[in-house]
């Protein structure tokens, strides 16, 4: 992709479901197996965009996380 200036940007660029990119909120009913699913989820990929981000730093590289809802709209 080019910049404004025409200048060559590489970017690394990760899908997750919308979901996933939010901390979980927990809910009536739901059972104590799913919060903790949903927890370490969390925290799985806060940790992971977190790691992307040093490395696409590291290699002048941007990083876009992206979601089915900018992709698809809905």
């Amino acid at each position: 992709i080019l910049n404004k200036r025409k200048e060559p940007v590489k970017y690394i660029i990760e899908v997750k479901p919308n979901k996933e990119t939010k901390p979980p909120m927990k809910t009536r009913g739901q059972s104590k197996k799913t919060q903790l699913y949903q927890e370490a989820t969390w925290l799985t990929n806060q940790a992971k965009f977190n790691a992307a981000q040093q490395y696409c730093k590291k290699l002048g590289y941007r990083f876009k996380l992206l979601t089915e809802k900018q992709m698809f709209g809905r």
